[in-house]
């Protein structure tokens, strides 16, 4: 996220969490380092075109959710500048415009990992390699001579770290300006060579790197690679975070060391999981889930506290002017009370730790903080990002506890039709769809479908989906259901978060993957309970090319459906959707495998008799060649190919 203090004059940096594992609540992450409104000097934030800046203007409370935007997206590595947000996503770089929603540009698979930043027009990228695109298309403005997962801005530099050493690129251009191997510390038993750096850091007047397994932590100059300063710890150094005059690093042990770099005094922070220098404030997250706020400005003072021991978890915040906001989310097994059994984003003052204001949304799914500027804060929930604003309608998401309802949304009449495939009993489904009646944003709208089991003696298992498409037909986007067991006589409904476009259209597909004989008395029905219109010899099923039918002589009969597109182009991102039945009496166990390009995945599933599986890959455009691209998905031994088509535009 971008730890932003707006209107606040840096040097150069801003510092936000960098992610080192999946789950973001279980271990300790520092931060990557931004340009706060420019990457070659101290500048001041610049205000968003959302709202002013300045220390004195708190974040507005938002009322609503202004867009959503359901594509793949890294919560850790999601930035706001320039009116736009720019995220990772399945190893690419996806800009989303900030007032709609709606994608500007992507990049596909270019290697990215772990973290971005966005100064000067630019989107650095850590990853192989580490590289600058243009923040305005996307294009490639230079590709490093290195591949690094750590990386930071500032002072006109990209710092990396790889095998040991730390490097300084030039931001314009990516040529290395410095590079140092290894660093010299006086302790008090004499000289300890750092010959392992892992880069941490960037601060006001140095580049901190460490070497863990010697406990020393270091300092370069930032313009020469000169040693600055050293520090030598009786624990591992891990997980740097510096400014304000203080490094922090994390020992792998259940303290967190906030050092002052000038005297060397430390303050043993407990119970630390993850935490940044945001200004002069340091923040932690602790592990039983409280935030923790020490103010730098003096002396290192714990300065505030929030919800620790209330059985809740909170995000490291985002800071605009004065307001630090962050999520308080429930620990189920910790039985927080029923006031704090609920989901929000909350609104701190930097200096106090006192509330400003309340987000509450329905439901305890858990949400996440992605990031905070001008008058919007943006979320990760149920795997979309969304952006909370001011003037918004809450709608069923929730809103503040003093709510104002902002202008109805923009209502589309956007046309879409629907068709029932699949295995058998397909008259038997009634669908309903609606889409969409309130428009959520550009390429963000609501789809209403429902599916109704219209049989008297037959349970249904289905699977259903919808695609949008703009006015020449061309694909946008796909949204798919998990799937539903339908008795008789039942119904399902579900509501989608899906991109389109005003004139364009929709076509929802039910999928009746399963068809048995309802027994309400026996439970589970058994997968092999059919009609009798299948063949007495199953289990030998003739080799058919469309559906990837084959003879099983050493596993249960398998049906194999593939369905991709004949072509994208560049920029784009292919979906291929995988479905397998299992027609046999027996459980099987199969590998799955998908070879596209450079792309080679696979994975092994167990699919229960008269069950269908099915999965959805993404095949970049990074990843092909173009021209023809052949295909090939593998279910055991049944196999289906195809050509895939990258054009040039």
């Amino acid at each position: 996220m971008l730890v932003v203090e707006e209107g606040e004059h840096v040097s150069g940096i801003v510092t936000h969490r960098l992610p080192f594992s999946v789950d973001r609540r279980t271990l300790l992450a520092t931060g990557t380092t931004l340009a706060a409104g420019g990457l070659f000097g101290s500048l001041p934030a610049a205000a968003d075109e959302h709202g002013e800046g300045g220390d004195d203007n708190a974040l507005e409370e938002p009322t609503g959710v202004a867009w959503r935007y359901d594509g793949s997206h890294d919560v850790d590595a999601t930035v706001a500048a320039g009116g736009r947000i720019y995220t990772l996503a399945d190893g690419g770089v996806v800009a989303i415009d900030a007032e709609d929603g709606s994608l500007v540009w992507e990049t596909g698979d270019i290697g990215a990992e772990r973290t971005l930043a966005v100064a000067e027009g630019s989107v650095f990228v850590a990853g192989d390699p580490v590289q600058a695109l243009d923040a305005e298309s996307g294009e490639v403005r230079w590709e490093g001579e290195i591949a690094s997962q750590e990386m930071a801005v500032g002072h006109g530099m990209v710092y990396a770290s790889s095998e040991g050493n730390v490097y300084a690129l030039s931001g314009a251009d990516g040529s290395v300006q410095w590079s140092r191997e290894s660093a010299t510390v006086e302790t008090d038993d004499g000289e300890r060579a750092a010959a392992e750096l892992v880069l941490g850091d960037v601060g006001e007047d140095a580049v901190y790197a460490a070497d863990s397994d010697e406990h020393l932590i270091v300092g370069f100059d930032p313009t020469t690679g000169e040693t600055a300063t050293t520090i030598a710890q009786n624990q591992p150094a891990d997980l740097l975070t510096a400014g304000s005059g203080h490094v922090a690093s994390y020992p792998a042990h259940d303290t967190a060391f906030l050092i002052e770099v000038a005297t060397e005094t430390r303050t043993d922070v407990p119970q630390s999981v993850a935490h940044t220098i945001v200004g002069d404030t340091y923040f932690t997250t602790t592990r039983n889930g409280g935030l923790v706020a020490f103010d730098l400005s003096d002396t290192a003072e714990r300065a505030w506290e929030l919800g620790t021991g209330l059985g809740t978890e909170h995000d490291l915040p985002a800071v605009v002017g004065g307001t630090a906001v962050t999520t308080h989310v429930p620990r189920p097994a910790d039985m927080p009370d029923e006031e704090d059994n609920e989901d929000r984003v909350v609104a701190l003052d930097v200096a106090s730790g006192e509330e400003q204001w309340r987000y509450v949304f329905e439901g305890t799914d858990g949400v996440e903080l992605a990031d905070a500027d001008g008058d919007t804060v943006y979320v990760s929930r149920n795997g979309e990002l969304l952006a909370l604003r001011p003037e918004e309608e809450s709608g069923d998401d929730g809103g503040s506890e003093d709510d104002e309802q902002g202008d109805e949304p923009e209502e589309h009449e956007i046309p879409g039709e629907a068709e029932v495939i699949g295995y058998e009993d397909t008259e038997h489904v009634d669908v309903t769809h609606d889409f969409p009646s309130q428009s959520i944003g550009e390429r963000a709208c609501r789809l209403d479908v429902g599916v109704i089991n219209t049989s008297e003696d037959r349970e249904l298992k289905v699977r259903y989906a919808a695609s949008t498409y703009d006015a020449d037909d061309d694909h946008i986007d796909t949204v798919t259901s998990g799937t539903v067991v339908l008795e008789p006589g039942d119904d399902t409904d579900a509501e989608f978060a899906i991109g389109c476009e005003e004139d364009g259209s929709y076509e929802v597909s039910v999928d009746v993957m399963h068809s048995t004989e309802y027994n309400p008395d026996d439970g589970d029905n058994p997968a092999d309970d059919q009609d009798d219109t299948d063949d007495d010899d199953d289990d030998e099923i003739e080799d058919d090319e469309d559906t990837g039918e084959n003879d099983q002589e050493d596993g249960p009969p398998l049906e194999l459906s593939v369905s991709a597109p004949d072509s994208i182009a560049r920029g784009e991102t292919a979906s291929v959707d995988v479905r397998i039945w299992n027609h046999g009496e027996d459980a099987a166990e199969i590998t799955v495998s998908l070879e596209a390009g450079d792309v080679s995945d696979s994975m092994t599933v167990e699919i229960a008799p008269g069950d269908c599986y099915a999965s959805f890959h993404t095949v970049p455009c990074g990843d092909l060649s173009l021209g023809d691209n052949e295909w090939t998905i593998t279910a055991g031994e049944v196999t289906e190919s195809g050509t895939l088509v990258l054009t040039d535009s």
